[in-house]
């Protein structure tokens, strides 16, 4: 299944998970919270690059649901300062009454990792 590639976070460590299932012959990129920063022009245009060069018909942007960043956001957590952080807690207080309000604690981490994917998909 080449010609493919996966967006991961650094730290939830997905690549061997996923080369189990789709096989070695995939590409990857990690981006803490796999969340991808636009505003760095000239890596977005490397990516580009690397997106053209390597001839990538599909990309999947996966989301751990034991995500250090989605879990230590919905805990409260001290926050790390990375960029990713800030923009899935933005997600999560912007989407709070809307998603999570009443919805028991176990299942924000699923609706938080769900709006992170789709809203780095609007980003593309």
């Amino acid at each position: 299944m080449a010609n493919q590639l996966f967006i991961v976070c650094t730290f939830s460590f997905l690549e061997a998970f996923l080369q189990n299932i789709y096989g070695n012959d995939i590409s990857f990129l990690t981006f803490s919270g796999a969340v991808f920063q636009f505003n760095e022009i000239e890596y977005s245009l490397e990516v580009r690059d690397f997106i053209v060069r390597e001839k990538i018909k599909d990309i999947y942007i996966v989301n751990d649901t034991s995500c250090r960043f989605i879990n230590g956001i919905i805990m409260r957590s001290k926050v790390s300062g990375f960029p990713s952080e800030n923009v899935i807690e933005e997600l999560y207080i912007d989407s709070y009454l809307k998603y999570f309000k009443d919805q028991p604690l176990f299942k924000h981490k699923y609706i938080l990792a769900e709006l992170n994917v789709k809203n780095q998909i609007l980003g593309f």
